[in-house]
């Protein structure tokens, strides 16, 4: 994340965007400049198949989500 700040300034106040969907009552990342990334860590107490979802919609083609598990 380049930016040191949160254009929104909702939900919290470092450098991620955060947008808010009304309809859904939960928070989002938003406005993702280029360059900038994000990182999640998920902790789970036992071994076991999870399923994992995202939703995603850009402004341009061409942006990639990556996800690594135990570091691989």
């Amino acid at each position: 994340e380049r930016m040191p700040w949160n254009k929104s300034m909702l939900y919290r106040s470092d450098g991620v965007d955060i947008g808010y969907d009304e309809s859904k009552k939960a928070y989002y990342v938003n406005s993702i400049d280029d360059g900038e990334w994000a990182e999640y860590t998920i902790h789970v107490e036992k071994a076991g198949t999870y399923q994992l979802s995202a939703t995603a919609n850009a402004e341009k083609s061409g942006g990639k989500i990556a996800v690594i598990v135990n570091n691989v």
